[in-house]
């Protein structure tokens, strides 16, 4: 039934590329109605009369009063039939409280379906009477008082033997005078002509326009309709389609009193009762829709190829389903249809029609893509042109699969229950085909309206196909009419899908939508163009875009990237460059390379609803937002000069790229005036890790996968981008570089030999100590730095031993730094040495370590006894034990700190601090003694306390433990008193 407005217009060239591959062979679908299907299709019929079942009559809107005064039991149903025939056919013996305020329309058809399905409850005289309306009766020869001269030329013209005039036929009241008979259909028409004297009370008689250029005495109209009958019939039947006509040729009747505004219609069967054909009513002026005409004779043959569809699938609809599943049926009715006689044209290239006439069945696309969001199957009411828009879905559907694809949908229509979108997804299923993903390929699709292309995928690192028609009418006729229609249309691209657009950065730069919200139903996509304004001259012309949608079960989402118009890099639209999926927390990042760039979100909503009421009014909100950060500096060369973003921008982030070799690993170290947050991405924008660049020091930025900042990017080269962003919105200053862990300065020592020295040259780099110990073992390091550092135990490669860092303080001084730890087992260890403090060139930085394993043990009374302990190694440690009671006050003298320390006053110093007795060997502090002095010659034990009246804090055995800090032949004297 073919929609009333609307009428196509050209679009531009498609530039092609490779079609996806086609799906497995589909399986094989029963085609017959089962019993039980026919019995449930029964039960639903009788549900639907005055046997108090709760299922309302069909609501076929303005065009109809009977049926409501009928559901509200005002007339019964002998009057139901004969008031609902008499709207049907718009008798004027209807009564003026039901005649309706339009004509019924594309209704028609379910109307007589459904008066048809209570004919049984009439009276006889009812039934007789509906019997003989609906009968086709021969009226006999009828003669004009006077002809038009094209009458009179096509009485002079050959004889076609197919075409017939003079014997009157009379259906639904209707008077026929020319029969023209083509291999499966009678078609049944008058040609216009003036009887009498127009200027003395005569009139036109309405009929088809007398053009005669075939040279013969058959209207040109009449030969355009045969011609898309015939067509349509091979077509439909070559894809498998079957059509019941037990009653001989299909009847054609054109010019029919309710066949108004350019529109047809077919009904289910001709006559009433078993056994009967289909049959069509066209118009006979095809003009479309008060106030929007379209040429005369445009539709004729179109409009017969759409009909003969819908006779067709009748063969698939039990009466019942056509009736009280109207909405959840019909707008699948004519999108296939609209799907089909597009497909009775491609199989018909010189189709004997108008100019563009085979492009008419697109005509409704706006209503689709120009509210991608609504449900899919959303009706708006019978000959509303909302239903005949979603041919697409046919289209895809068929492209993803094979040709079968639609014709399966209603042979499993009844046994789904008769509604067209359970039939659609038990289809879908039987070809294996994912309903989740296949509506988001569906929504691209929509977007791109061409054909399928490569695209590159980021997170998987390979080509992939972006979904598109193969139909070549899609980039051409599809994006023409959405042109036309205003729908799309920006400075990009024209003739696209409604979408949304927000432009990022640039010279008055809005670097963030802020969060949205966006709302679709069941089936429904929203698109939105994200651009960025790098090409109106803001610092640089590179970024990444961040695009988060908030995580929804019954949602998917894409991101595809192409090229604006006027861009000289990449392919425009409707080809795409790259396409990105969004990870588990609903994000994408979109590396911007080109200042034309344009990244469209796609979000569609894959959950299906079967009835459209219910589909239309189940609305799903989303939260969505999306960001972009720009270059100001790049690229970085790992190993190189650092590189260093100043800006007066308030809130600009910085973007540093970074080449990384396959299998190489790096870590990244900053220095800068002000903090900053450093955020390290994957080449293709994905988040790896973060840290803080401290203004004022020299810091590495912890974000690799480890605790030790080391980062590997993979078996493939790439390009790493970071991230810096200041922590508040004043001024960002901060220098990256990136450094290789196999390239940093290293050292071996033995454990209890000689001191080692490292030394780096670069601010940011790392300093390595390694040695071997065999499992059991305890150790513990000691060294000195020219600056401030930080190290932690590692074992090779890169594990670290335990989560805690130590300190190095810079200076001359030589001491203990680390906890003694015990290895886990045999093998490599490391130290790994990082400066902490700010410093504007490159120098050497160099670093004295030693490793150690024996700690000095010792025993002592809290009585001021001496005990003498031997640490002659600098950075030795000594432990001397003494009971103690809680509470118990305890004062430390040092002295004898010697005796061949030649440093100087205050250089021979120790260390000392009380530890936990309750967990060894890894103590906890429980107070500092501090730097133990170097003593007076000659000692006076009593007069060098460090620590005085220390109260212990439980009841055992207490620990003092005791540094060397430089001398290697140190002997300390120790004195505990109570």
């Amino acid at each position: 039934m073919s929609s009333p407005d609307g009428s196509p217009a050209a679009g531009e060239p498609d530039p092609h590329g490779s079609p996806p591959p086609v799906s497995a062979a589909a399986p094989a679908y029963n085609a017959a109605r089962t019993a039980s299907a026919a019995a449930a299709l029964k039960a639903r019929s009788a549900a639907s009369g005055k046997s108090g079942n709760p299922n309302p009559a069909p609501d076929f809107g303005p065009g109809d009063k009977v049926v409501p005064a009928w559901s509200q039991h005002r007339i019964n149903d002998d009057q139901l039939v004969r008031y609902g025939v008499q709207n049907l056919i718009g008798s004027k013996d209807l009564p003026a409280e039901f005649r309706p305020d339009k004509a019924l329309g594309e209704e028609a058809a379910g109307y007589q379906a459904f008066l048809f399905e209570h004919l049984t409850s009439a009276t006889p005289q009812t039934k007789a009477w509906v019997n003989d309306l609906f009968s086709v009766k021969k009226a006999g020869a009828k003669t004009a008082t006077a002809t038009t001269a094209a009458t009179s030329l096509a009485a002079d013209l050959p004889d076609d033997p197919k075409n017939a005039c003079g014997t009157v036929t009379i259906y639904l009241a209707d008077q026929f005078q020319c029969l023209y008979v083509t291999e499966h259909a009678n078609i049944y028409y008058n040609i216009e002509r003036t009887v009498g004297d127009p200027d003395h009370g005569g009139y036109v008689e309405p009929g088809l326009k007398p053009e005669f250029n075939r040279s013969s005495d058959t209207p040109d109209a009449v030969y355009k309709m045969a011609e898309g009958l015939e067509s349509a019939w091979k077509t439909y039947q070559a894809m498998g389609f079957v059509i019941s006509l037990p009653a001989g040729p299909l009847d054609v009747w054109v010019g029919h009193s309710s066949a108004k505004d350019g529109a047809g219609v077919a009904f289910p069967f001709e006559f009433p009762g078993a056994g009967h054909n289909p049959t069509i009513l066209l118009p006979q002026d095809m003009a479309v829709g008060a106030g929007n005409p379209v040429p005369i004779n445009f539709q004729f043959n179109y409009l017969p190829r759409h009909e003969l569809f819908h006779c067709f699938q009748y063969h698939y609809m039990p009466n019942a389903d056509f009736v009280f599943n109207l909405g959840a049926t019909n707008w699948w009715m004519e999108a296939s249809a609209e799907w089909a006689t597009h497909k009775s044209f491609e199989a018909d290239p010189s189709y004997d029609g108008e100019a563009r006439e085979n492009e008419y069945y697109a005509r409704n696309l706006a209503k689709f893509l120009g509210s991608p969001g609504r449900a899919i199957n959303a009706w708006d009411g019978f000959g509303n042109s909302r239903q005949y828009s979603v041919n697409p879905l046919a289209e895809y559907l068929t492209e993803r699969t094979d040709n079968r694809f639609v014709r399966l949908t209603w042979e499993v229509y009844s046994t789904a229950g008769g509604k067209s979108l359970d039939a659609i997804k038990a289809v879908m299923s039987g070809y294996g085909l994912d309903a989740n993903a296949a509506m988001l390929d569906f929504a691209v699709a929509n977007y791109r309206l061409s054909n399928p292309v490569s695209a590159w995928s980021p997170q998987t690192q390979a080509w992939v196909t972006a979904p598109g028609y193969t139909d070549p009418q899609a980039s051409t006729t599809w994006r023409g009419i959405l042109a036309d229609g205003n729908v799309g249309t920006d400075s990009y691209a024209g003739g696209r899908p409604a979408h949304g657009t927000a432009v990022l950065g640039g010279l008055a730069p809005t670097w963030n939508t802020g969060n949205l919200t966006a709302e679709l139903q069941p089936g429904g996509a929203f698109y939105v163009d994200l651009m960025t304004g790098f090409q109106k001259g803001k610092i640089g012309d590179q970024g990444v875009l961040q695009v988060h949608v908030d995580p929804k079960p019954n949602l998917r989402y894409s991101v595809v990237t192409w090229r604006g118009s006027g861009s000289t890099t990449g392919a425009l639209y409707p080809a795409i460059n790259e396409t990105y999926s969004l990870d588990a927390s609903g994000n994408a990042y979109v590396r911007v390379s080109d200042p034309s760039m344009v990244a469209t979100l796609v979000v569609a909503r894959v959950d299906l609803v079967a009835e459209p009421s219910d589909a239309v009014n189940n609305k799903l909100s989303f939260g969505w937002n999306a960001s972009v950060t720009q270059d100001v500096v790049s690229p970085l060369t790992v190993d190189g000069d650092p590189g260093a973003v100043v800006s007066s921008v308030p809130g600009l982030h910085a973007w540093f790229t970074v080449p990384v070799a396959a299998n190489q690993t790096f870590y990244v170290a900053s220095r800068g005036k002000y903090d900053a947050n450093v955020t390290l991405r994957a080449p293709w924008g994905s988040k790896m890790g973060s840290g803080t660049a401290y203004g004022g020091m020299v810091n590495e930025l912890f974000t690799g996968a480890y605790k030790t900042g080391f980062y590997t990017l993979g078996a493939s080269p790439g390009v790493v981008y970071l991230e810096a962003v200041p922590s508040t919105t004043g001024q960002l200053d901060v220098s990256l570089r990136a450094l290789d862990v196999n390239t940093i300065p290293t050292a071996t020592a033995v454990v209890e030999g000689a001191p080692v020295t490292v030394a780096t040259t670069k601010w940011g780099q790392r300093a390595k100590l390694r040695f071997s110990v065999p499992v059991g073992q305890t150790f513990y390091l000691a060294g000195s730095s020219a600056v401030h550092s930080v190290y932690e135990t590692q074992q090779v490669p890169y594990y670290p031993v335990d989560s805690w860092l130590e300190y190095m303080t810079n200076g001359t001084k030589r001491h203990d730094i680390g906890r003694v730890l015990t290895s886990a087992g045999t093998g490599d260890y490391a130290v790994d040495i990082r400066p902490t403090p700010f410093d504007p060139t490159d120098a050497p930085f160099p670093y004295e370590l030693r490793v150690l394993s024996t700690v000095v043990k010792a025993a002592a009374t809290p009585n001021g006894s001496v005990t003498t302990v031997d640490m002659s190694t600098w950075g030795r440690r000594a432990q001397i034990t003494f009971p103690g009671t809680a509470g118990q006050k305890i004062n430390v003298d040092a002295a004898n700190i010697g005796p061949a320390c030649t440093f100087g006053p205050g250089l021979c110093s120790g260390s000392a601090a009380f530890w936990n007795p309750y967990n060894p060997p890894y103590y906890s502090t429980l107070a500092a003694v501090g730097g133990l002095p170097r003593p007076s010659t000659p000692p006076n034990p009593t007069g060098q306390r460090s620590i005085t009246g220390y109260a212990l804090p439980t009841t055992g055995t207490q620990t003092l433990e005791l540094g060397n800090q430089q001398s290697d032949s140190a002997k300390y004297t120790i004195a505990i008193y109570p």
